[in-house]
């Protein structure tokens, strides 16, 4: 009797292909958890309700682990851990409708927030910063610099809130490539900085003395749709929502050259398809950044979070999806941790003994079971045909190698892709057991593995008995 190993998941989720073409080691889906460094699938942590802000405040920003919320009133009083910042217009009495980015500097914040006045405006430490303009903004080379439309400004040296006086300026992106108008994003790129247009990206070399400022390369036919969907991988890799989905751009070799590389195609059809509905709304909430325990790349997306496992070294490049039981408004790294706000409520990824330590770089007293809550982790393979597509299977066992615990599904039909036959929960690797005994019959077996109750729960392999019924 023969038995088909599925070693490790290192793929993660590649709808790329149909359920009955896909390769092992592939997964149809993956909710609710990640593809760690050893290619095994481990269930994500919960995402805990740190604290509830008053109602008339909006955004959150961190400068290292102290997290900010903003608002227009005087003598706002909010729960630990949070930190109140009043921003005063300069003119007129808006309140904030939205906080569309916010960059820190030194020991300040530059805040970008689009006001009940239909206007926006930029602030630093909480005082408007008149002379400035910009959707978007970069702390870079001692200086401020900030992105809108064909423009790309920045601020004196040392003096994010002078966008006037001597070293400030402006360049129009324009002069270098017709195709990079409408700027919506920066990030930094190694040594240089990389403007995110709508169908074009550019890379300059910025100094404090602008006139040695200088494009470094335009990157044609690729853009961002979404103003905050970027974050920098390492020193390297800027990943960003997209036209086409996922994208990155990294060095080509030793020069640090440019290259659009295309490693969100495994979930392309699924961004795809989300892209068709969306909004300008949703568009302002999108966020990438990278989780900071992990060092994943995270894109939060309304309630979902789209997840980059990415380890070269054991060949792991895995897709997961992370579900929300909320949308997200607002998402940051601070210290160790990624915060979440969702309306008024503010959580974080992962257990705390205390609101007011939760962003402390040490935990003490924290365990890993506290960690975790009963989100339920459930990924499913493809169709899986053993080596040979068209040889008909009796399917006689199941074994995986597991902590936690784990109710396993089967599917032995292509076309029925709603057949699951439930063989069992089990609580430990079944390897030292007696084979678990599956009864199937096709061409074809599928695996749906659903994690139960609390703690942490992992996956490492699955082993499926079989005997062919044909045989040349």
């Amino acid at each position: 009797m023969a038995y088909f190993m599925l070693e490790d998941f290192a793929a993660g989720v590649d709808v790329r292909k149909t359920t009955i073409t896909a390769k092992p080691g592939s997964l149809r889906t993956l909710n609710n958890g990640f593809v760690n460094a050893g290619g095994e699938i481990e269930k994500r942590r919960k995402f805990a309700l740190l604290a509830t802000a008053p109602a008339n405040t909006a955004g959150i920003a961190a400068v290292s682990n102290s997290l900010y919320t903003f608002g227009t009133d005087t003598g706002v009083s909010v729960p630990a851990p949070l930190i109140y910042q009043k921003l005063t217009p300069s003119s007129g009495s808006p309140t904030i409708s939205r906080v569309l980015d916010a960059d820190s500097f030194q020991t300040g914040l530059f805040v970008i927030a689009r006001m009940s006045d239909a206007s926006t405006r930029r602030f630093y430490s909480g005082t408007q910063v008149v002379a400035a303009s910009g959707l978007a903004s970069r702390a870079h080379k001692s200086k401020m610099y900030v992105v809108e439309g064909d423009l790309v400004r920045f601020s004196a040296v040392n003096a994010p809130s002078d966008f006037a006086g001597a070293g400030s300026g402006f360049i129009d992106v324009t002069t270098q490539d017709q195709g990079s108008a409408d700027l919506l994003g920066i990030e930094e790129y190694y040594n240089n900085i990389i403007l995110l247009g709508r169908r074009a990206v550019q890379v300059w070399f910025m100094d404090p003395d602008p006139n040695l400022n200088q494009i470094i390369q335009v990157l044609g036919n690729i853009g961002l749709v979404a103003s905050q969907g970027v974050a920098r991988y390492g020193s390297g890799d800027v990943l960003f929502l997209s036209t086409t989905g996922i994208r990155s751009v990294r060095a080509r070799d030793g020069s640090n050259s440019a290259v659009v590389n295309d490693i969100g195609s495994p979930i392309d059809p699924i961004i795809t398809e989300r892209r068709l509905s969306m909004s300008s709304a949703d568009a302002d909430r999108i966020k990438g950044l990278i989780e900071p325990m992990t060092g994943h790349f995270w894109l939060v997306w309304n309630d979902n979070i789209y997840v980059l496992s990415y380890y070269p070294a054991t060949k792991v490049t895995a897709w997961s999806i992370f579900t929300l039981p909320f949308t997200v408004d607002y998402a940051v790294a601070a210290g160790n941790r990624v915060v979440l706000r969702s309306g008024n409520d503010v959580y974080v990824y992962g257990g705390f003994t205390s609101a007011a330590t939760a962003l402390d770089n040490y935990i003490p007293g924290n365990t890993l079971a506290a960690e975790y809550d009963t989100t339920q982790c459930q990924f499913e393979t493809p169709m899986l045909d053993l080596g040979k597509p068209a040889h008909y299977k009796s399917f006689v066992g199941f074994d995986a190698a597991i902590e936690g615990s784990w109710m396993v599904e089967v599917n032995f039909d292509p076309l029925a892709p709603d057949a699951w036959v439930n063989i069992g929960t089990f609580s430990q690797s079944t390897y030292s057991l007696a084979r678990i005994p599956v009864q199937g019959y096709g061409t074809h077996i599928a695996i749906r593995m659903t994690s139960q109750g609390t703690g942490p729960a992992r996956v490492g392999a699955i082993a499926i008995h079989h005997e062919m019924a044909e045989d040349d």
